[in-house]
């Protein structure tokens, strides 16, 4: 949710999350609304937890996101050569079966 002023001078949550990937564009607008705010909005409306709460979870999914991403890359080694190896097993049983001939059936 995002936090804009309207044209009366109020606030109001839009329900959109901006930007999806990389960084803001124009950051020194969001700290101008920012540090305009009242002081007691951060602790009173619980804003504060919330925008806590919201770090923790990213710091969380990125950490999640470079386990997975580094125990795919150390286990992709061990899966490449079993999938290997049940090919070539593979291989070796349509051939065996190729070479017999319905005669010998």
């Amino acid at each position: 949710m995002t936090l804009l002023r309207t044209s009366s001078g109020g606030w109001r949550w839009q329900r959109t999350v901006s930007p999806v990937g990389g960084l803001l564009e124009r950051p020194e607008v969001y700290e101008k609304v920012v540090r305009s705010m009242p002081e007691g909005m951060w602790t009173s409306g619980g804003l504060l937890s919330a925008i806590v709460f919201i770090g923790h979870a990213q710091l969380l999914r990125r950490q999640i996101a470079h386990e997975v991403s580094s125990t795919c890359k150390m286990d992709s080694n061990s899966l490449s050569c079993a999938l290997q190896t049940m090919n070539d097993s593979l291989v070796r049983d349509v051939r065996a079966c190729v070479c017999i001939s319905p005669v010998d059936l």
